[in-house]
């Protein structure tokens, strides 16, 4: 999934549907005592490739902060500061 966001060729559609089995089948790592995981990074960075996309827009992404949010609650200060520096980034390449 990191590699579809990644990708700037992806469609506003494939996007979509990465959110979608992102938030089903790949559930972020539970934090351990209160600290988040090594490898919880790759779950972030997907955040962040969604949020500095050329092809997502402020829809999709308000759609993929409340979709990981909900299942995934213990993360939403890390979704909103991926999601922050991802917009940080599209910002910066216009």
């Amino acid at each position: 999934m990191v590699e579809l966001a990644a990708n700037r060729n992806t469609t506003k559609n494939d996007l979509t549907s990465a959110i979608l089995k992102v938030s089903k089948e790949f559930i972020f790592p539970s934090k351990i005592k209160g600290k988040t995981p090594k490898d919880i990074k790759v779950y972030l960075n997907f955040v962040l490739l969604i949020a500095s996309h050329k092809k997502s827009d402020a829809k999709l992404i308000a759609f993929m902060n409340t979709t990981l949010k909900k299942v995934n609650q213990d993360y939403s200060k890390e979704i909103d500061i991926y999601e922050n520096e991802g917009l940080r980034q599209r910002m910066n390449r216009a």
